[in-house]
């Protein structure tokens, strides 16, 4: 009886590590570089950057900012603020960004609003089915800046 206790478990463990190992293959690491790219080419090559952390620079326009509100998703179960979708454009294109939010107040006072440049982290996503294909960005890191075509 007990050795086939430890062989469930045995086999229990390994699937656990072939589930995490394959889990942090496919999990974007967004602690990596990401590579600058202008939006015509992350568009025009959209397939290749998907899952990808990337790093686009422009300015930003219809800013829609969500009121802070109590998230169940969140693992911390708090009030998230900071939650908004705007447009990203660098004058080579324009590219949907959403920002998730966190449980600090702060983040949404960090927020852009229309007409700043700013630069931004972002790992990519393509709809799948949809026609057309949509590309979007989610934000993981941003950052406003002067305008860099002054």
């Amino acid at each position: 009886m007990r050795a086939a206790t430890c062989g469930v478990l045995r086999s229990a463990v390994r699937s656990v590590v072939l589930v995490l190992s394959i889990l942090s293959v496919s999990i974007p690491s967004l602690s990596r570089a990401t590579e600058q790219l202008s939006i015509q080419t992350l568009l025009t090559q959209a397939p290749a950057y998907e899952l990808r952390a990337v790093s686009l620079h422009g300015f930003v326009r219809n800013m829609q900012a969500v009121p802070p509100f109590f998230s169940m998703m969140h693992e911390a179960r708090c009030l998230l603020y900071g939650q908004a979708t705007f447009v990203l454009d660098d004058d080579t294109g324009s590219l949907s960004v959403e920002v998730f939010g966190s449980c600090s107040p702060q983040s949404a006072t960090a927020l852009p609003k229309d007409g700043d440049w700013i630069i931004l982290s972002a790992v990519i996503y393509i709809s799948k089915g949809e026609m057309p294909v949509k590309v979007w960005a989610h934000a993981t890191d941003l950052h406003i800046t002067p305008d860099a075509r002054k």
